[in-house]
C-alpha cells in the first residue's frame, strides 16, 4: 500500500507539468498538489515489515531493561543475603570462641589446683624422703609426722633423679659419708643448715 501511494503520488507530481499543457492550470495545480500529499504521506505510512522491526526492537529494549533491572535486583539481594550469611557466620564463630575461651579457663584453673596440690605432695614426699635420708645418715629413727619432719628440715631442692638439696634447721652430724648416701641413692645428695628459720 505504502509503495503504491508512493509511486501514484510521483506519477502524478510528474504528470502534473504534462496535463497543464492540455487541460487549464487549476487542474494541473490540483494534480500536483495530490501527487505531493501521496508522496508525503506515503513517507509516513510504514510497511509491515517496518512496523515488526520496529515492535521487535520495543520488546527487546524493553525485554533488555527489566533485565537489567532484574539482574541489578538479584546481585543486591544477593549482597544483601551474603552479609546477612556471613554476619552469622562471625557471630556463630565468636559464640563458639567465647565458649571455648570460658571452658579453656576452668580447665586453666582446674590444672593450676591440680598443680599446686601436686606441688604440694611432692614437695612433702621430698621432704619426708629427705627425712629418712637424714636419719639414716645419723642412725636415728624417728615416727615420720609432720611435726618430726618440719622440726628438722627447712625445705629441699630436688632434680629427681639426679640432684637432692637438704636444707636442715640444725647442723647434723652424720655417721655415714655423703659420698657413700650419693653413691647408694644414686643422686648427688647436699645438706646443709639453712638460714631460713
Amino acid at each position: 500500500m505504502r509503495d503504491l501511494m508512493k509511486i501514484g503520488g510521483n506519477i502524478l507530481v510528474i504528470a502534473a507539468p504534462i496535463i497543464a499543457l492540455f487541460i487549464p492550470a487549476p487542474v494541473a495545480a490540483v494534480v500536483g498538489i495530490i501527487g505531493f500529499a501521496l508522496n508525503q504521506i506515503s513517507g509516513w505510512t510504514k510497511s509491515k515489515e517496518q512496523k515488526r522491526r520496529e515492535a521487535v526492537q520495543k520488546i527487546s529494549n524493553s525485554l533488555s531493561n527489566q533485565l537489567i533491572d532484574h539482574q541489578q535486583n538479584i546481585i543486591q539481594q544477593a549482597k544483601n543475603d551474603f552479609n546477612k550469611y556471613t554476619d552469622a557466620v562471625s557471630n556463630s564463630i565468636n559464640i563458639y570462641f567465647e565458649e571455648m575461651i570460658k571452658g579453656l579457663e576452668i580447665i586453666y584453673e582446674q590444672l593450676e589446683t591440680a598443680k599446686s596440690r601436686l606441688n604440694d605432695k611432692s614437695n612433702y614426699i621430698n621432704r619426708a624422703y629427705a627425712k629418712r635420708i637424714i636419719d639414716w645418715g645419723v642412725g636415728k629413727y624417728e615416727p615420720l609426722t609432720d611435726e618430726v619432719i618440719i622440726k628438722t628440715i627447712v625445705k629441699v631442692e630436688r632434680d629427681f633423679g639426679s640432684s637432692m638439696k637438704i636444707h636442715t634447721k640444725s647442723k647434723l652430724r652424720l655417721t655415714k659419708s655423703l659420698k657413700d648416701i650419693t653413691r647408694i641413692l644414686q643422686e648427688d645428695i647436699s645438706i646443709q643448715t639453712s638460714n631460713e628459720i
